[in-house]
């Protein structure tokens, strides 16, 4: 009988930063060997991608777990923890992608993949997809200072969407809105947001705890 996988653990505020710095080392580790061993003229799927794949099947589960505390976590210390590792982790991913050596090995690589007859359909999306990441970072299309532009306007707009993100789950506050205005959206949310007094007349909708989201989903 197959082993049923093992939950993440969530981990406590104070080792929040250890995990996330141990993570970033493991990837930046890897992705520097890469580009000291392989070159574009052997670049291939066993040699670029397949150690890619091991590293994140080894962190993703943990990457998840920070990104799901930095939006859920009750503990205000261990939400900011967090959100603090998360952009941590944004921001280097974003240098990584901006690195012209790797996307030289990307894109060879896919190259090689397409003409692998003994690939899997699975594999050769995968490269596909690692490919078109570091294309909507501009390589390709961009070059020198353009490309360090849009990379880095690409980094503040992640930044302003978790920021943006955040202030709608934890402000405190909503809109007072009727059921006209609420149609499409189910009856088990407009049941919690009635106002005492006011029966199906009116409907305080809260910005945060699902609030906006809800609305913005159904109505």
């Amino acid at each position: 009988m197959a082993q049923v996988p093992q939950m993440p653990r969530v981990f406590p505020a104070g080792e929040i930063d250890a995990e996330m710095a141990a993570i970033i080392a493991r990837i930046h580790s890897v992705h520097e060997g890469l580009v000291s061993t392989v070159t574009p003229a052997t670049a291939c799927f066993a040699n670029v991608f397949a150690p890619w794949i091991e590293v994140a099947n080894e962190i993703d589960a943990k990457v998840r777990m920070m990104q799901l505390l930095s939006h859920a976590a009750q503990d205000p210390e261990i939400r900011r923890a967090a959100a603090k590792a998360f952009k941590a982790y944004g921001s280097t991913a974003a240098a990584w992608l901006a690195r012209k050596d790797m996307f030289d090995l990307i894109k060879a690589a896919a190259a090689a993949a397409r003409d692998d007859e003994g690939l899997d359909p699975e594999s050769r999306y995968y490269a596909e997809d690692a490919l078109s990441d570091f294309a909507a970072s501009g390589h390709g299309s961009l070059q020198g200072p353009e490309l360090d532009i849009f990379i880095s306007q690409r980094s503040k707009i992640e930044e302003l969407k978790t920021a943006f993100g955040r202030n709608l789950r934890e402000v405190r506050g909503g809109l007072v809105m009727t059921r006209e205005e609420l149609v499409g959206v189910p009856e088990e949310h407009l049941q919690k947001w009635k106002q005492d007094g006011e029966g199906e007349k009116s409907f305080f909708v809260p910005f945060g705890n699902g609030g906006w989201s809800t609305v913005m989903r159904y109505a």
